[in-house]
């Protein structure tokens, strides 16, 4: 009799809502278990060593390692969870990105249903809110969910392996949000919800530091819509009204760890900053505005999207003004519309401004303008108020039948071309040599991406692409130590020795200090390609310059007790290869 009371019609239909998100949001995004591993995958699971096992030192090294300039260690245990059950195989960890990402559009569904119950009636308790009894909050709430797990701006957040961190900490800030919510609306037990919305804060942090913004999150859901200030004109909730001493108070844990996550932060990125010259203060300002309203942009019309947006703004182009004029625009309208009591439209835009701020670029990580995975929570109040504005354009009161089906029609058009968009977008993570071929295609000028497509393309043997993309990436001074060693050895195995040599050149002639292996490997390199040429003399300088303990050490005294045996050496063996020097670094 018990199960058969479960069985009421509201059950059924909530439990229908739930699995339907979830399943298509999973549907949609199944075929990245064809993929591999991508971009950062590589050092973050095939050459990270710390995550093969959950043994103590290991998970110490997952709390305590500030690799690849981040401190997250949640995401790090997660991938060695991954590794136990699926090792190095690449669909394992994309399926569990993908359940994530499904189980983060369900709490998106609960998040915004009871945001929307709570907008219509404030002063309503936890007990009281029954968010499923109403058929326009399920639609409202449905069709925000559906648009969040098939919105193909979510791609790079889902099906590159390496942004685990994105889908972790979404699922845990959500968890957060909800059981605040519940804290400032409960009858009892608000501790222990106050002390869950901490928890679920803190694992959120652990996930990815962008959760950072978190608690000036927190204030704003106090002003809007839990309306625990007098912010806002309602003096029939006065009885909600909590002293701004009280919530300040509520908040300063979370404001106390997110300032302890900022700081590790700063310091684990210290390496990844661009300095002030390369990008100074003016550009990264108008790239800030500019990514604000691309962002948006990307939203609503998701076409081009890439991994990797280069820098597009110019301080003496009026046009790189233009989003700055529409951010000051738009604030001074949603600001009228506040005073007009229309509170949410301020609240979402300040929701969307405050949780880029950590990514916005005004300390430039990276050498990208933008990213799609930093959208990944920021957009999270745009699904919401379309799904309710897609929910009220239906229940129009003597809405005419053919009106509600042109709008129903039109939503599942629109439905159907994001869940295309996504398959489509979920190809270019197929592998390295198709993400950087389309990275390259969208953004030729890009010379980062044409080093890194150099590299796919040596690994591949493709010897003359390689030297082509290493070419170009040089125009644009965009090589690092380790490209110009694999430009140098593709030269090399194309047979064009004397430009390798001026490749060589360049690296030990570098102020950056370059391992003594490495060098040693290219000295002797070079000294080879002297031979080659008949400069014995040269080539004698540069086999001196091997260093002792080295593994060309010995090869090199070899070479040159051979040299004195002859006053006309002739080189007869082939070439020798640097590949020692980079295909063993673990980095």
């Amino acid at each position: 009799m018990k199960f058969l009371n479960i069985l009421t019609g509201q059950n059924i239909r909530m439990a229908f809502v739930f699995l339907s998100v979830f399943f298509i949001t999973f549907f949609c995004y199944l075929s990245t278990l064809n993929n591999g591993f991508v971009w950062d995958d590589i050092y973050y699971i095939l050459k990270n060593r710390n995550i093969n096992n959950l043994g103590l030192d290991n998970i110490k090294w997952m709390f305590t390692s500030l690799y690849m300039s981040n401190w997250h260690p949640l995401t790090w245990l997660s991938m060695a969870l991954d590794y136990l059950f699926f090792g190095h195989n690449p669909s394992g960890y994309h399926l569990t990105n993908v359940i994530l990402h499904s189980l983060n559009s369900v709490l998106v569904l609960i998040l915004s249903a009871i945001l929307i119950k709570i907008n219509q009636n404030p002063k309503v308790s936890i007990p009281h809110l029954n968010i499923f009894s109403d058929k326009k909050v399920i639609l409202s709430s449905w069709i925000a969910a559906l648009l969040f797990g098939i919105h193909p701006q979510h791609v790079e957040s889902v099906a590159w392996i390496s942004e685990r961190k994105d889908v972790l900490s979404m699922f845990f800030t959500i968890l957060t949000f909800l059981a605040y919510i519940i804290y400032a609306r409960a009858l009892k037990n608000r501790t222990i919800y106050y002390g869950l919305s901490l928890l679920f804060f803190m694992l959120a942090l652990m996930a990815k530091p962008m959760a950072v913004t978190i608690p000036v999150l927190l204030l704003l859901l106090d002003v809007y819509p839990l309306q625990r200030t007098n912010l806002t004109a309602h003096s029939a909730n006065s009885l909600l009204y909590v002293k701004w001493s009280i919530l300040l108070s509520e908040k300063l844990p979370f404001f106390l760890f997110s300032l302890a996550v900022v700081s590790l932060t700063l310091i684990a990125q210290t390496g990844a900053m661009v300095d002030l010259d390369r990008y100074g203060l003016g550009v990264r300002l108008l790239n800030a505005f500019n990514s604000v309203i691309v962002y948006i942009s990307k939203f609503l019309f998701p076409i081009n999207l890439q991994p990797f947006y280069g820098h597009q703004v110019n301080v003496n182009d009026f046009e790189s003004y233009v989003p700055l004029i529409a951010c000051f625009l738009a604030t001074l309208i949603l600001v009228y519309w506040w005073f007009k009591k229309n509170y949410y439209l301020l609240i979402i835009w300040l929701f969307y401004l405050i949780t880029l701020s950590p990514v916005i670029g005004i300390i430039q990580v990276g050498l990208q303008s933008s990213a799609d995975r930093y959208a990944y929570l920021p957009t999270l109040p745009f699904y919401i108020i379309t799904g309710a504005f897609i929910s009220y354009l239906i229940y129009i009161p003597q809405q005419k039948m053919i009106a509600k089906t042109t709008i129903v029609t039109f939503f599942l058009v629109v439905i159907a071309i994001l869940f295309f968009k996504t398959q489509q977008q979920i190809t270019i993570w197929k592998n390295d040599l198709v993400f950087w071929n389309y990275v390259v295609h969208m953004n030729p000028e890009n010379g980062r991406a044409q080093s890194n497509l150099g590299r796919i393309e040596y690994s591949s043997g493709n010897y003359e692409k390689a030297i082509e993309h290493f070419g170009i990436a040089h125009s644009k001074n965009a090589l690092l130590l380790e490209d110009m060693l694999f430009w140098g050895e593709s030269l090399l195995k194309n047979q064009q020795p004397e430009l390798a040599l001026a490749v060589y050149s360049v690296i030990v002639n570098t102020p950056v200090k370059i391992d003594k292996n490495k060098k040693s490997c290219i000295y002797y390199t070079m000294g080879c390609i002297y031979l080659l040429n008949k400069k014995i003399t040269d080539a004698k300088i540069l086999f001196e310059s091997v260093e002792i303990n080295t593994p060309f050490y010995q090869k090199k005294q070899e070479i040159l007790s051979y040299i004195s045996q002859f006053d006309n050496f002739q080189m007869t063996q082939n070439l020798p290869s640097c590949q020692f020097c980079f295909e063993n670094d673990e980095n």
